[in-house]
């Protein structure tokens, strides 16, 4: 016998049901559709306030596929029942008012079982079209003299597991190829061998100085990658190399694509494409799907572009997991089988932490594993620690703390104490509660005796992006006295690496940085990391989560937690509902 369908009036319950975690905008899309269509079937709101929800969550739609729950659960673990998706199913494609298929012009589009918002559907769609197209087309490499020049470019360069010296493999495949996929795990290298892949290109003549283009993310990640890159044309054996104002400047995604000031809109699309042959974007785990579109379409037919990440980390804050996506498994007649080149070769100076195999009982899943090998003495540089009372967390951090601050504090300029103060980083799970980050920040200032809002050495971290003054979401500062001697200013490194010196009233919204949250803490490393994991599980613990705190550690991690809380996180592995790999791979 089929379960009798909730009628409209139960479908606004449930919207207006706080423990269902509805936010208002989800409310007002539902509500939107009923008063759009008026007599549709009631479920039509509540689909759309779902994928509004979900799409927050970073879904890019709303799947109705087998995984379907027809459920809704609150916290508690109360339980709502919904008809089955294939009811969903049916009333969704009996509503041409609003649901259309792909190509139509309708509020909802109706993929097969997929349900997206019509505006991301085109985003997904236009990304789809435009990696295939570009993994498709391939350039001549001239193979004696590649083979030739190779080797002096890559000095240490050495097979892995399989006999592949993947290094010189990544390398052919960016200069011959108009989309490369550099992937790996932590210290594989990445960013190191894509400098000396551009170094390689202008030596072959491959590459053209003046038309290279470096971007990442956030303005920390493209400060690293501007680092790198310098390194590299300082340890190339390049015979005419540029001077090193002609040579590649990394910025910001939003810099580069020219984000208008409140971020709406940007100078380089479709029809204005950037005025370059070769792009290298690196942390593009970060990327989310409207980003990464907007990219593909403001590169040129002919440009090289040039991908570096981890999948295996966070993915993007926004809705889609683009690099995860990318990273498919299919047949070798699909043409991105032959754009991906996933380095395993660890060249990290701190291998023998044990951070790497850490990482690597992490990523599979496996927590008793995981668990014995952090608790190992034979690894001094891994702690393992229980979660201490949230009114005595501060008093067990605020030593380390203390010393690294009396360090930033006591420096000699401003370069000097963010120096300092990345030598460790707090890094939370959670943004509120007794164990989040600002929680954390506030208690460690009062036993730190710390008062005032601009004391020297204060940690400061932007939250919102600000293109006006060219800061962003992510971005790390020092309080640290203005260089005229009036007051005090707040210093960063641009990704030039260059100081810069901004006066706090003309900051975005921002605040003290001693903990980050995970999340912040993507593109950075420090030398130590101090995960602090809650108290309860909670959805956003996640194997991904706690793989990319470890793995901001360059040198040495202690990780306070509760076993079965840390056992719980690993074994959950984040899944976001996307279209996008099945357009890809299959």
């Amino acid at each position: 016998m089929n379960e009798p369908t909730p009628t409209f009036g139960e479908y606004e319950t449930l919207l207006g049901n706080d423990e269902l975690q509805f936010r208002p905008i989800d409310r007002a899309l539902g509500e939107l559709m009923a008063r759009m269509a008026p007599g549709i079937a009631p479920e039509i709101p509540l689909a759309a306030a779902l994928l509004s929800r979900d799409r927050g969550r970073g879904d890019v739609c709303l799947d109705l596929g087998e995984s379907f729950q027809p459920e809704l659960r609150t916290a508690d673990g109360e339980t709502h029942s919904l008809p089955a998706r294939e009811h969903w199913l049916e009333s969704l494609r009996d509503c041409p008012a609003l649901v259309g298929a792909p190509g139509e012009f309708k509020p909802l589009i109706l993929a097969g079982n997929r349900l997206y918002l019509h505006r991301l559907h085109n985003f997904e769609n236009q990304l789809a079209e435009a990696l295939l197209e570009r993994a498709a087309q391939t350039d001549d490499l001239d193979e004696a003299q590649f083979k030739k020049t190779c080797a002096s470019f890559f000095p240490n360069s050495r097979p892995g597991s399989d006999g592949t010296d993947r290094q010189h493999l990544a390398a052919r495949t960016a200069l011959s190829r108009r989309l490369t996929l550099i992937t790996g795990g932590p210290g594989t290298g990445k960013t190191h061998t894509a400098g000396r892949i551009i170094t390689l290109g202008l030596e072959l003549g491959v590459l053209s100085p003046g038309r290279i283009a470096l971007a990442a993310p956030t303005g920390k990640a493209a400060a690293r990658l501007q680092e790198q890159i310098k390194d590299a044309f300082e340890q190339s054996p390049l015979s005419n190399s540029p001077d090193a104002n002609d040579r590649p400047k990394a910025m910001t995604l939003h810099r580069l694509l020219g984000a208008s000031a409140d971020g709406s809109r940007f100078r380089q699309h479709a029809n204005k494409v950037l005025p370059i042959d070769f792009l290298l974007v690196d942390e593009a785990s970060m990327i989310d799907l409207l980003m990464m579109s907007r990219l593909f379409a403001a590169c040129g037919p002919d440009t090289r572009v040039v991908l570096l990440g981890d999948p295996d980390q966070l993915t993007s804050v926004d809705a889609g997991s683009v690099l995860t996506d990318l990273c498919g498994e299919a047949s070798a007649t699909c043409p991105l089988a032959e754009c991906r080149v996933h380095l395993n070769v660890s060249r990290r100076a701190g291998e023998g932490t044990g951070i790497l195999e850490l990482a690597e009982h992490v990523n599979n899943g496996q927590p008793q594993a995981a668990l014995d090998w952090i608790q190992d003495p034979a690894h001094p540089h891994l702690r393992h620690e229980h979660l201490p009372a949230a009114d005595s967390l501060a008093g067990q951090l605020a030593q380390p703390i203390r010393e690294m601050f009396a360090q930033a504090r006591d420096a000699p300029d401003a370069r000097e104490a963010l120096a300092a103060l990345n030598q460790l980083k707090i890094l939370t799970a959670m943004r509120r509660g007794p164990f989040g980050a600002p929680e954390i920040n506030r208690q460690l200032e009062q036993a730190l005796h710390l008062s005032g809002d601009w004391y020297p050495g204060r940690p400061v971290l932007i939250t919102r992006n600000d293109y006006a003054v060219r800061l962003f979401n992510g971005d790390l500062g020092v309080a640290w006295p203005a260089s005229d001697g009036n007051g005090m200013a707040v210093w960063f490194i641009s990704p030039e690496g260059e100081l810069r010196e901004i006066p706090p009233g003309r900051l975005p919204e921002h605040e003290t940085a001693f903990a980050l949250t995970i999340h912040k803490s993507q593109g950075s490393e420090f030398d130590r990391v101090l995960v602090v994991l809650p108290s309860q599980a909670t959805p956003v613990l996640t194997r991904e989560l706690v793989y990319t705190g470890i793995t901001r550690a360059k040198n040495e991690v202690t990780l306070m937690a509760q076993p079965e809380i840390l056992g719980s996180a690993i074994e959950a592995k984040t899944t976001r509902a996307s279209g996008l790999r099945d357009t890809l791979w299959n």
